[in-house]
């Protein structure tokens, strides 16, 4: 009897030991996870699946590439009947989508009835969010160029392991350092891009590439 105890003890052991390694490892995986405090909160930006050194994107949140107009009226999305078109939220259910703990403004756009792309609108200055982003995906590829409008621009892109991506882009006008008021009027738009746009958005991008040092930008 006494060495039946003592196997079931150890049994009973073994399992609780596992059980709390699982538990961890789950928590600290989900604490990972952007926009999330570890405390058990919904995380306030689109979830991003851990994959080795990289992450996993498949699109913002509930709304994932390769979607057809018909799954984004259902969600509650407006969607004008053409084939290249974008789609918006009904008007009436525009404040419950947030990122960041602030409402945001979402674009979808639509090629051939497949969401390609996501814009994430918010009022929060650009150099607050880049800063936001490289706390959670770390440092960005930096792509600088001049804009059709002459603006010197900055395009930071996070590619995920599968080639889709999360960028955010910075405009410094002219060339010049951007005016007080431009500053405090700024605000970030996040674009989530599938594989195809993303290498055809950085190709364009790398046709105008400006070199990254001698040229004087602003704060915004």
């Amino acid at each position: 009897m006494k060495t039946c105890h003592s196997k079931s003890s150890f049994r009973l052991l073994s399992f609780v030991a596992s059980a709390a390694f699982l538990i961890s490892c789950s928590g600290a995986i989900y604490a990972s996870v952007p926009g999330n405090d570890g405390n058990g909160a919904s995380p306030t930006t689109p979830p991003l699946v851990s994959a080795g050194d990289g992450f996993v994107l498949d699109g913002y949140k509930s709304i994932k590439f390769g979607m057809n107009v018909i799954e984004l009226k259902s969600m509650g999305y407006k969607c004008p009947n053409y084939s290249k078109t974008i789609c918006r939220l009904d008007h009436a259910a525009r404040h419950n989508e947030t990122s960041l703990g602030k409402e945001a403004n979402l674009m979808v756009w639509v090629d051939q009835n497949k969401v390609r792309r996501i814009d994430v609108s918010i009022e929060i200055k650009p150099k607050d969010m880049l800063n936001y982003f490289k706390e959670s995906l770390g440092e960005p590829v930096i792509y600088r160029y001049i804009s059709l409008t002459n603006n010197l621009i900055e395009a930071y892109y996070w590619v995920s392991t599968n080639g889709s991506s999360v960028s955010l882009t910075r405009d410094f006008g002219k060339i010049t350092t951007t005016t007080d008021e431009a500053v405090k009027k700024a605000s970030s738009t996040m674009k989530y891009q599938n594989e195809q746009l993303t290498l055809k958005s950085i190709e364009s991008m790398k046709q105008r590439e400006l070199p990254t040092e001698n040229t004087k930008i602003g704060h915004r």
